[in-house]
């Protein structure tokens, strides 16, 4: 009779030991000892079941299972995979990401442009809304990507302005030529007004801000900021080089006798620069 070297079975029950925990260490041992519960494993009727958790669709259940294979386990506890979803596998636990991509219908609105229109018909200072504006609406179909119902990516697969944004048109007349003429010659004021104050200022200019003045009415040319403590706001008022205007507005660095001044665009706050300036309030 053959007897198995004692380090050849020492080397057995060391791999008994590491083998893996689908299986188990006993049933090595008793295969090769050829006891009665080798016979069980060789006919599948063992009764040694290792326990695998399986997390899916928010659910958490345990099985039993000699499979190997996460797919199979899967399969056999009837946990279906979809193409795109992920499988996550830690110890004795199987945890399946479900990955969703889904189409969203995304309207964005577009800004409009303001046009701005000289027109000397207008008294200076004057402006006339010629065409109020409406904003267009770009429109996009954008593939959304879901794991574990968590949004971790989103991709444009078509886009079309569906409607295209018409532009304010704006008409003014800042400044008239006769009122430089009469301010070259040293007449300031028309003479058809009368002044109850007459003062030097430092005016500046500004153009659209994206806000309202401080009084609610939206920047139009005519509309000046002031210093409230100097002349109060609401006060009418003609101002050399610009025309008539209205204390409407307030801001930040306009302290004491400085005015700001209001364009339709850069370009002609550019022109106007910084400047000293007579300023009359008109009577009432």
């Amino acid at each position: 009779m053959y007897l198995l070297p004692v380090t050849t079975y020492f080397d057995y029950v060391q791999a008994g030991k590491r083998w893996t925990k689908w299986t188990g260490g006993t049933i090595l041992l008793s295969f090769l000892l050829g006891s009665s519960q080798s016979q069980n494993v060789k006919t599948g009727q063992i009764s040694v079941s290792p326990r695998v958790e399986i997390r899916a669709d928010g659910l958490a259940r345990e099985v039993s299972t000699f499979q190997s294979d996460p797919a199979d386990i899967l399969r056999k506890a009837g946990v279906g995979l979809g193409p795109n979803d992920i499988v996550s596998i830690a110890e004795n636990t199987i945890e399946v990401i479900r990955v969703e991509e889904k189409l969203t219908l995304i309207d964005t609105d577009l800004p409009f442009s303001t046009e701005t229109r000289v027109d000397a018909k207008l008294r200076p200072g004057a402006s006339k809304v010629l065409e109020p504006g409406s904003g267009g609406i770009r429109r996009e179909i954008v593939k959304v990507t879901l794991a574990g119902g968590k949004e971790v990516g989103r991709e444009t697969v078509f886009s079309q302005i569906v409607k295209e944004p018409v532009n304010k048109v704006v008409a003014n007349n800042p400044v008239r030529s006769s009122n430089k003429t009469a301010v070259a010659r040293g007449q300031a004021l028309p003479a058809d007004l009368k002044a109850n104050a007459e003062m030097t200022f430092e005016a500046t200019a500004y153009t659209y801000t994206g806000h309202n003045t401080a009084t609610g009415q939206p920047p139009r040319v005519g509309l000046v900021a002031v210093d409230p403590r100097v002349i109060p706001l609401g006060t009418k008022m003609y101002i050399e080089g610009y025309g008539f205007a209205v204390a409407a507005d307030t801001g930040g660095a306009i302290k004491g006798r400085i005015v700001d001044v209001f364009f339709e665009t850069v370009r002609e706050c550019l022109v106007w620069g910084r400047r000293k300036v007579k300023i009359y309030i008109l009577r009432p």
